[in-house]
């Protein structure tokens, strides 16, 4: 699936980068960090997972409930800094507002898919699969038609979000079918603050991208995460290892599979960098040759990008104890 999401990603970031202006990729990217954080309450959907992958069923309708209700505040709040936050990042009004939509969106997805991950590694990766293949099918008829926007790219991603979450809401339908728990939401608000540690870094390290639009320009944003799809590409080799998730969160772990996970990494994401580095020059200007200026970036995001994927297996519940 990742590799199908890796295809399917190119030829999106290749139509948005064809037909939007730097300044409006900027934008975009600027956008879908903001959103991060109006997303942060969604961090307490990490026991989701490892409740269902045990065998609390309850635990997908609770997770959904919670999400739900966590997003109204964050929805709200998105909402209320939107005016001051277009002027700061000097990003039109009109597609912050339409980024509002994302929130909820994002809430309900984290529940779904974490849940899905949990007990049903299958259904996750079919619901990617729709996803990529309802944004990029949005984005292509949108480019046919009149030429994708930044109104347009962000109207893709959501509907690539729509059609998963409603193919989530299928593929756990039984899990849906039962009611909230009052003591599952419990447990998991009362674990929640465990997990809020791991939230801090992406937080902190996210502020890259609205600083440098705040005090230099979109333009420059856009030169910075131009490269983020390949580094993305090396990191994909994590979810190879991800495969081993359910047994292990199931606590049946051990040093064999972690063993393994190791392995799968490192099978894709050695050869995998060094290719991206090498061919940073070639890779940025397919999407627009401006973008060639980012090629040193490019080399270096992807060498890190390998090493945090070796980094991830080792802090995540792929370590032999973490499941405990």
């Amino acid at each position: 699936m990742k590799l199908y999401s890796l295809l399917t990603g190119a030829l999106f970031i290749l139509i948005i980068t064809r037909n939007l202006s730097l300044e409006e990729f900027g934008a975009w990217s600027t956008i879908s960090s903001l959103l991060s954080y109006a997303a942060a309450l969604a961090v307490a959907n990490y026991w989701t997972t490892r409740l269902r992958a045990r065998g609390v069923e309850q635990a997908t309708a609770t997770a959904l409930a919670l999400s739900l209700l966590l997003s109204a505040p964050a929805t709200l709040a998105y909402l209320a800094a939107s005016g001051r936050a277009a002027r700061a990042f000097d990003i039109p009004r009109d597609a912050l507002l339409l980024s509002v939509a994302y929130v909820p969106a994002l809430y309900a997805h984290s529940a779904l898919y974490s849940s899905a991950l949990g007990s049903r590694p299958l259904a996750a990766a079919a619901s990617e699969a729709v996803f990529e293949t309802a944004k990029l099918s949005s984005a292509a008829l949108l480019s046919l038609a009149r030429g994708v926007s930044l109104r347009g790219a962000l109207a893709s991603v959501l509907v690539g979000y729509a059609a998963q979450l409603a193919a989530l809401a299928w593929l756990l339908r039984g899990d849906l079918r039962r009611r909230p728990s009052s003591d599952v939401a419990r447990r998991i608000l009362s674990l929640t603050p465990a997990a809020l540690p791991s939230l801090l870094p992406p937080l902190i390290g996210g502020l890259d991208v609205p600083l440098l639009s705040a005090l230099v320009s979109n333009e420059a944003v856009a030169y910075y995460t131009v490269v983020l799809p390949f580094a993305n590409a090396v990191s994909y080799s994590y979810f190879l290892a991800r495969g081993l998730y359910p047994a292990l969160l199931a606590g049946s772990g051990g040093e064999g599979l972690l063993e393994e996970a190791l392995r799968m990494v490192a099978l894709t994401a050695v050869p995998s960098a060094m290719g991206v580095a090498v061919a940073a020059p070639f890779l940025l200007y397919v999407l627009r040759p401006e973008y060639t200026a980012a090629a040193p970036v490019l080399a270096a995001a992807a060498v890190t990008a390998a090493v945090a994927a070796f980094g991830a297996v080792a802090v995540s519940p792929m370590a032999p104890d973490a499941s405990d």
